[in-house]
């Protein structure tokens, strides 16, 4: 009975980097699990083809190419001197909800943004005063848009500074294009921008 090495070895094309003939059983047994796991997971991006022992060095480079996208994106976003100071779970999410919130129109209500991030009141509360207080959030009167429900103009409606829209914008639109360029080469995605 030959060993899994041995069969494993076997479908490796013969101009394989020598780096994978040293891999022990566990290691092999592990990169079969992922080929199997993987599988859905690249369906998503159409990109199946890849998942063959033959391709085991485009395997590690995807892995490798999705982490420096995400650690770049994450570096961008926290380096950006509007964005270094939403450097938490909560105040990213709150920096997401109120941008949303702007963009949509809508009113933000203090207790419908601690329902969502899941905080209390005066988590989202305290945050939203400290914001304020730098600069980066403002306090704005509610606007009618030709929302169908009726504004009442006591509410005190929060939206991020321009400086901040523009910064949040910027860095994940950076990002976007990344992962489109990310998927131009690794999958059989095709983009269309009608430029």
């Amino acid at each position: 009975m030959r060993n899994r090495k041995e069969d494993f070895m076997k479908t490796l094309p013969t101009k394989i980097d020598p780096k994978y003939s040293n891999m022990t059983p566990d290691q092999l047994a592990r990169f079969e699990d992922m080929l199997n796991k993987l599988r859905p997971v690249y369906d998503k991006l159409n990109a199946t083809h890849l998942l063959k022992h033959e391709h085991i060095d485009k395997i590690f480079r995807v892995s490798e190419e999705v982490t420096d996208i995400n650690l770049e994106w994450m570096n961008d976003y926290f380096d950006n001197p509007e964005l270094k100071p939403f450097y938490d779970k909560n105040r990213w999410h709150l920096l997401h909800l109120v941008i949303q919130a702007s963009a949509t129109h809508q009113l933000v209500y203090k207790q419908n943004l601690a329902y969502e991030m899941k905080v209390s009141v005066k988590t989202v509360y305290e945050l939203i005063q400290e914001f304020i207080a730098t600069g980066h959030f403002v306090e704005l009167p509610p606007t009618d848009f030709g929302n169908a429900e009726k504004i009442d103009k006591r509410v005190v409606n929060i939206r991020p500074s321009v400086n901040v829209t523009i910064a949040y914008l910027d860095v994940n639109f950076n990002h976007i294009l990344k992962c489109i360029k990310f998927l131009k080469m690794h999958s059989k995605i095709t983009f269309d921008f009608n430029r």
